[in-house]
């Protein structure tokens, strides 16, 4: 039986606003949810970065966000990432910050922004999956609620919420804003 990876509406929104807030860098954030049975639910997208990860500030967000994690009794499950607009490069550090995810979890996997879909990403998932020991492209990817989540997006992205979104390279700026951006979507 194949898993299948099931992503909210509110974690795929996180990932595709923090691609549109910075479309000319690349974007990385970690995934977290839970494995319930064979299939792996990806509950929200904490945005990490938007330049190069740095390994000091990628420690220092793995360790708090691992904390977190265990006071909400959540796992990272996986990685996300997104290339510069015109770039769908996969020679990044990813790979390897997703095989260091998948020695505690598993079935970690890596999702990448897919930069050909990303201006219809209200209308198709903008995203594909990788998985596997290599890492190679996976179908098993679902929406949850595809259309009520296009929908949420939709307004999130009229409201201009990229613009209210922090990473954590943010909140390392700007220690008053919120990484976790738990309530972005109030």
């Amino acid at each position: 039986l194949k898993r299948m990876v099931i992503l909210s509406g509110e974690a795929y929104s996180k990932i595709i606003l923090h691609a549109s807030k910075y479309v000319h860098t690349p974007v990385s954030g970690i995934l977290i949810g839970n494995g319930t049975g064979n299939d792996v639910e990806v509950i929200d997208a904490i945005p990490l970065f938007h330049t190069e990860i740095l390994a000091p500030m990628l420690e220092a967000s793995l360790s708090m966000l691992d904390e977190y994690c265990t006071q909400k009794q959540l796992k990272i499950v996986g990685i996300y990432y997104g290339q510069e607009f015109n770039s769908d490069d996969r020679t990044t550090i990813v790979p390897q910050i997703a095989d260091k995810i998948r020695s505690q979890f598993p079935s970690a996997f890596m999702l990448m922004v897919d930069n050909g879909k990303f201006g219809n990403a209200t209308k198709e998932v903008a995203v594909k999956l990788y998985s596997g020991a290599k890492w190679a492209l996976d179908q098993n990817l679902q929406l949850k609620d595809a259309t009520n989540s296009f929908g949420l997006l939709e307004s999130y992205m009229s409201r201009d919420l990229q613009w209210r979104l922090t990473d954590f390279e943010g909140h390392l700026e700007d220690p008053k804003k919120d990484w976790l951006n738990e309530s972005l979507f109030k």
